[in-house]
């Protein structure tokens, strides 16, 4: 199965056209009609020819390279045209997050290029020390890569499509904690058994360490297990410690 990038990568140098009849032609045009548009109609019944495509481009790509099931579920939920709505998944499934240190090849730049709102969107393609390449459609009317600096103010935010990891262990550089993603959705606000062995994680994800409070009660997790510290959950009852079993 071939990925988003080496997919997205097979577009590049493509231009928008000026007409419908021109979008499979190696014409160059400013007009917003594209091939990604008439692909994306196939894959939703919805019509932007003509519209600003760097949202379709991504949709269209991650279909090609993972199948519509497996698109839709790195995408969270749903193929999009408007970066704001896609955005807005990203978020509503707890997987968006501010830093693009802490994100995966392959997974989505929001940016705003003028203002607060959302505005264009691409695919993280390279990663290195101080900057960052993405694959965009809709930049300068083509499909081009770009370099950015991870602290490039147009940068809005970061979705995290789980290519690699849809379940497992993920270390955030930026917090300094471990979440669990399952299925690909981290885990949150409560506690989960993994493998038989209880975790507790905040309403952000991160694993619970040391000392921490549920519900006015006071839990414990130790550092025995490595790498992943913070597992067996004990609970302090009045002077008494207790290995938790049904919290």
């Amino acid at each position: 199965m071939s990925n988003v990038i080496q997919v997205a990568e097979n577009y590049l140098g493509y231009y928008e056209k000026d007409r419908l009849s021109d979008i499979y032609t190696s014409k160059r045009g400013s007009g917003n009609f594209t091939k990604f548009a008439a692909v994306y109609k196939d894959l939703t019944g919805e019509n932007y020819q003509g519209q600003a495509w760097c949202a379709m481009f991504v949709s269209c790509c991650f279909a090609e390279a993972y199948g519509i099931k497996k698109a839709k579920e790195m995408l969270c939920g749903e193929f999009f045209a408007y970066t704001p709505t896609g955005a807005n998944n990203f978020k509503k499934k707890n997987r968006y997050i501010n830093n693009v240190r802490d994100a995966n090849i392959e997974d989505l730049v929001f940016f705003s290029n003028g203002g607060q709102r959302i505005d264009h969107v691409g695919i993280i393609a390279e990663k290195g020390t101080n900057t960052f390449k993405t694959i965009e459609g809709n930049a300068s009317n083509s499909v081009s890569m770009r370099t950015y600096n991870y602290n490039d103010s147009r940068i809005k935010g970061v979705g995290i499509t789980m290519s690699g990891y849809m379940s497992g262990w993920k270390y955030n550089d930026s917090t300094g904690k471990w979440n669990y993603i399952q299925n690909g959705t981290k885990l949150t606000n409560g506690f989960y058994y993994i493998n038989g062995i209880l975790f507790h994680f905040d309403e952000t994800g991160a694993m619970s360490e040391g000392q921490f409070f549920v519900n006015g009660k006071r839990y414990y997790s130790t550092t025995s297990i490595k790498p992943i510290t913070g597992a067996v959950i004990y609970i302090c009852d009045g002077d008494a410690v207790k290995k938790v079993e049904n919290p």
